[in-house]
C-alpha cells in the first residue's frame, strides 16, 4: 500500500496523517465524531485492493461493526474499487487451547476482486489468531470490555506481517486506553501517537466539511456559533469527549488510589486451587486434603482474631472457571470493619467449599452475620449455611441490576471514609477498580482470564471482581448490624428522655 491518501481533498489534514502512519501499531487519542475512523476504513480499503492484508474491524458493539463495513463500502465504490454488497455472517471464535470453535461472533464484511476481505466484528474474539493476518482497526478502545485482553491477543498478529491501529475518545483515567497512551508518551511502548482534539480538528476544517456536507452557509461567525454550540452540550464532559483530556473518575467506580490507601500490608490472600481430578477421588481424600490446608493455612489466621470483637462475613460463588472469595470482617470499636485476610477458591468442588464454608463460621469469634451470593449455582452453598446457622445471620442474596445500585455506592463511601481496610493484593485492587460505571450505574466487568498450571498444563480461570462483590457483601452484612444499634441506640435516648 502506498502512503498516499486517496484523494487529498477527501481526507482533511489530521485524517491525512493518521492515513499516511505506515506503522506497525499506530494508536489515535481523539475528539468524538471527527472521522478518524472514517479514515481508517479508507486505510482498510486500500490495505485490501492493495492484494496486502485483509482488513479486521473490533468495536464493542454491533451498530459500529456495521455502520464501519458500510463506510468502507461506499469508499470502495467512490474510488471505484470492485467489492462485493455487504453481507452478514457468523465469525467462528476459537478456544486458545483446543482450537474448536467456541462460539459464533455475528460479522459483516465486503470482499474484494482479488479475494481481500473487509471484516467489522460486533465483538472481541478470545483468540485473535483464528483471523488471517491484516490490518486490524481496534475503535473505541477505552470501552471494551477487557482492553488488556484484547491489545494481548492482537499482538499476537504482528508475528505475521499484521498491522495495528487503535483508535479512541478517553475513558477515565485509570482506563487501560489512557495507560497505554502515557506508556507511548513515556518511551514504554513502541508505537507512534496521534492526537487530534476537537479544536484541532475544527483547525484543520472539520466545520468546513460538516457545514458542506449538511448544506449549511459557513461563515467565520457560522463557525464560531457552531463551536460554542457543540461545547455547550457537552457542559462537563468536553474535557473528555472533545478536548483528549481523561477524566479522573472515567467509568472506573472505585479510584486506584482510594483503594490502595485503604490496603495494609501482611494481610494475606489464602488461595487454595483443586486440580480437576480431585474432585472425583474418594470423599475422605477430599475432605482431608481441604482438612490439611485450612489447618495449615486458615487456622492460624483464626486464631489471630480479637475473641471480644464481633465477625462477619462476605462471599462471592464460583465453581468452574470463576473464583468463589469468602471475605471475613472484624466490626472495631470505631465501626472500621478490618478484613484480616481473604480466602480465594478455584476449581474448589461445592462439598469441599460447604466445608471451608463450615470451618470458618464455627471458628469466627462472636460470629453475627453474612451475606452469601445466592445467584444460580451459589444457592446451594447459601442454603445449606443457612440451614446449619439460620436464616436471621446467613443472608441469602441474588446479584440483580438492583443489587448493583444498592451495593456499590455504600461500599465506595466506606471505603473514601477509611471505614474499610483491606489486605494489600494487586489482584483485590483489580477487582475493585475493574468495576465500571454503565449508562451510571455501577456493574460487574467482563470476565478475565488468568493462567494456572495443573499437572504441567496451562489451564484458565475467570475473574470478574469477585474480591469486590465479597467485600460489598461484607459490607452489607456489617450494616445490618449496625443499622439495628443505632436503632437501638435511639431508642435508649428516647426513653431517657421519658
Amino acid at each position: 500500500m502506498t502512503n498516499d491518501a486517496p484523494h487529498e481533498t477527501l481526507l482533511l489534514g489530521y485524517q491525512q496523517r493518521w492515513f499516511a502512519d505506515s506503522s506497525d501499531v499506530k494508536v489515535c487519542e481523539k475528539s468524538r465524531q471527527i472521522g478518524i475512523t472514517w479514515a481508517a476504513g479508507a486505510e482498510g480499503v486500500m490495505y485490501c485492493v492493495s492484494d496486502t492484508l485483509h482488513c479486521y474491524y473490533i468495536g464493542y458493539k454491533e451498530d459500529l461493526a456495521e455502520q464501519f463495513v458500510r463506510e468502507a463500502g461506499e469508499w470502495a465504490v467512490n474510488l471505484g474499487m470492485a467489492a462485493s454488497e455487504m453481507e452478514v455472517f457468523f465469525f467462528d471464535d476459537l478456544d486458545e487451547e483446543t482450537q474448536e470453535p467456541r462460539r459464533s461472533i455475528k460479522a459483516f464484511r465486503i470482499t474484494f476482486a482479488n479475494g481481500r476481505r473487509l471484516v467489522g466484528l460486533t465483538s472481541a474474539p478470545r483468540n485473535l489468531r483464528g483471523l488471517k493476518h491484516g490490518f486490524l482497526i481496534l475503535d473505541e478502545f477505552a470501552f471494551h470490555d477487557d482492553p488488556h485482553g484484547l491489545l494481548k491477543a492482537g499482538m499476537a498478529l504482528l508475528i505475521w506481517g499484521s498491522r495495528i491501529a487503535i483508535i479512541s475518545t478517553h475513558n477515565g483515567i485509570d482506563n487501560p486506553f489512557n495507560q497505554l497512551v502515557e506508556d507511548i508518551r513515556a518511551g514504554k511502548a513502541p508505537y507512534t501517537l496521534h492526537r487530534c482534539t476537537f479544536t484541532d480538528a475544527v483547525a484543520d476544517g472539520l466545520a468546513r466539511r460538516i457545514f458542506l456536507t449538511t448544506g449549511r452557509d459557513w461563515s467565520p461567525e457560522a463557525e464560531v456559533a457552531w463551536v460554542q454550540g457543540i461545547r455547550a452540550k457537552y457542559r462537563d464532559n468536553a474535557d473528555e469527549e472533545l478536548d483528549c483530556i481523561p477524566s479522573r473518575g472515567g467509568v472506573t467506580y472505585f479510584a486506584r488510589d482510594v483503594v490502595e490507601s485503604r490496603m495494609v500490608k501482611g494481610r494475606p490472600v489464602l488461595r487454595l486451587y483443586l486440580p480437576s481430578v480431585l474432585s472425583m477421588r474418594p470423599e475422605k481424600e477430599r475432605v482431608k486434603h481441604v482438612d490439611d490446608w485450612l489447618g495449615a493455612e486458615v487456622a492460624p489466621r483464626i486464631a489471630k482474631l480479637p475473641r471480644d470483637r464481633q465477625h462477619f462475613l462476605g462471599q462471592d460463588f464460583g465453581r468452574m472457571a470463576d473464583l468463589s472469595v469468602m471475605v471475613p470482617g472484624t466490626l472495631q470499636a470505631d465501626l472500621t470493619r478490618d478484613v484480616p485476610f481473604i480466602i480465594e477458591l478455584s476449581n474448589v468442588p461445592f462439598e469441599q467449599q460447604r466445608q471451608i464454608a463450615f470451618f470458618l463460621l464455627d471458628r469466627l469469634p462472636r460470629f453475627q452475620r453474612a451475606h452469601f451470593d445466592a445467584t444460580g449455582n451459589g444457592s446451594y452453598l447459601a442454603e445449606v449455611c443457612a440451614q446449619r446457622y439460620g436464616e436471621s445471620r446467613i443472608v441469602q442474596v441474588k446479584i440483580t441490576e438492583p443489587w448493583h445500585l444498592e451495593s456499590w455506592p455504600p461500599l465506595r463511601n466506606a471505603l473514601e471514609e477509611d471505614k474499610l481496610r483491606l489486605p494489600s493484593d494487586e489482584e483485590i485492587r483489580a477487582d475493585f477498580t475493574a468495576v465500571k460505571r454503565v449508562s451510571g450505574i455501577p456493574k460487574l466487568p467482563s470476565a478475565t482470564t488468568l493462567k494456572v498450571v495443573e499437572d504441567g498444563a496451562s489451564k484458565t480461570i475467570r475473574r470478574h471482581g469477585d474480591a469486590a462483590v465479597a467485600c460489598a457483601m461484607l459490607w452489607a452484612a456489617t450494616r445490618d448490624v449496625e443499622d439495628a444499634l443505632n436503632r437501638a441506640e435511639k431508642w435508649k435516648r428516647a426513653a431517657s428522655g421519658l
